[in-house]
């Protein structure tokens, strides 16, 4: 990415990152093809770990916004009625309110 003169520090740290970031898939994609022509058996294992743990981010993130939803959902009836908020940092599956 180019630089421009004058940016914020924070923006250029942002750009940093993101350089980091590409010049990291670059490696990776070029580690895979390596990969793929020597051993095609330990490359389909690869591929299906990074499979596993896309099931797995995307199940966890599925957890994080349902727990989001219910907690927005639960201050929108506390702002109607006069049910209990719950504390920040708790899940909803473990508050039980008293």
């Amino acid at each position: 990415m180019s630089k421009v003169a004058g940016q914020p520090p924070l923006s250029n740290a942002l750009i940093k990152v993101v350089d980091l970031l590409v010049e990291s898939e670059i490696r990776i994609d070029a580690m895979e093809q390596i990969l793929v022509k020597t051993n095609p058996v330990a490359y389909e294992l690869y591929l299906g770990t990074i499979e596993n743990l896309r099931a797995q981010e995307g199940a966890e993130l599925k957890k994080v916004l349902t727990v989001r939803l219910s907690q927005n959902l639960g201050k929108a009836k506390g702002e109607r009625g006069s049910s209990p908020r719950m504390p920040a940092g708790a899940r909803a599956s473990t508050f039980v309110s008293s």
